[in-house]
């Protein structure tokens, strides 16, 4: 009998595994070790405001991200999924330079940011 009980628990926890699969194709591999863009800045906060529009079935929005630098440098890289598109970056006030591929965007400073430094990117 309680040969029984250890398989039917056995069982019970390897079907909960087939639970967990992944649908389709994940769009980003987040978590796991960062990279040095990644770990360069310690993000405050972050402001997310989203328009979704069931008629056209798109959705639209714009996240302000304020953090602050830990480590200098003029390069930081955060994550975005890949089915989205990216309209305008900015860091509040001037437009950044980026690159968005994989499900990551690059964006570039025009100067090194020093430790202690506040940065805002708003991305849309």
């Amino acid at each position: 009998m309680k040969q029984i009980a250890i398989i039917i628990a056995i069982l019970i926890f390897s079907l909960s595994s087939f639970g967990q699969r992944e649908l389709g194709i994940r769009p980003t591999a987040t978590g796991g070790p960062l990279r040095f863009e990644q770990a360069v800045f310690d993000v405050q906060s972050y402001d997310v405001m989203v328009n979704a529009d069931p008629a056209t079935k798109t959705i639209a929005g714009t996240t302000v991200m304020t953090a602050r630098i830990v480590i200098p440098t003029n390069v930081i890289q955060l994550d975005l999924d890949t089915p989205y598109t990216i309209s305008k970056l900015t860091d509040g006030t001037s437009d950044l330079k980026y690159k968005f591929a994989d499900g990551k965007i690059w964006i570039w400073f025009p100067m090194t940011r020093q430790v202690g430094e506040m940065i805002t990117t708003s991305i849309t």
